[in-house]
């Protein structure tokens, strides 16, 4: 694979950090007041805490590249050549369809709807998004899935043309 642009959303990102640090001093101050035991069995515990975020709001992200396409979830990475996909939409998250197959990025959620009201024609314009009066709040491009949606639709546009 080329080199590609990778998307994960830096409030992710800076919650998981926040969460690692929360539990290491919640782990450290059980440890200093309660002993080796408790705090042995804290250091179990705080580690499986920090793997879940680790794995939900650290590890999921998106590779934009010229050839292809890496999305990597918490328990799974789906690799695609443009050339294979069939769609790309953006109802809750942004996911690409494949066969029977439809992979949700969870590194590119969707926004809300209320998010959607305070969209102005002025921040759409440039982006070639083709709407009939109304555009769905996924495609919108404060979202994090409209932002992959609309770079992976320019990839995946440029490999069909060839």
């Amino acid at each position: 694979m080329s080199s590609g642009e990778k998307f994960q959303p830096k409030s992710s990102v800076i919650s998981a950090w926040v969460m690692y640090i929360f539990i290491a001093v919640l782990v450290v101050q059980n440890v200093i007041s309660s002993g080796l035991l408790s705090g042995a069995i804290s250091i179990v515990i705080g580690g499986a805490v920090a793997a879940f975020f680790y794995l939900v709001m650290h590890r999921p992200y998106i590779v934009i590249g010229d050839e292809e396409i890496v999305i990597v979830n918490p328990m799974s990475t789906h690799r695609f050549n443009w050339l294979e996909i069939e769609s790309i939409d953006t109802k809750y998250t942004m996911s690409v369809t494949v066969g029977e197959r439809t992979i949700n990025a969870w590194a590119a959620p969707a926004t809300s709807r209320i998010a959607a009201r305070k969209v102005h024609a002025a921040d759409l314009k440039g982006l070639n998004i083709e709407i009939a009066g109304t555009i769905a709040p996924g495609d919108l491009p404060q979202s994090d899935s409209g932002i992959a949606a609309y770079h992976a639709r320019l990839k995946w546009s440029a490999a069909r043309n060839r």
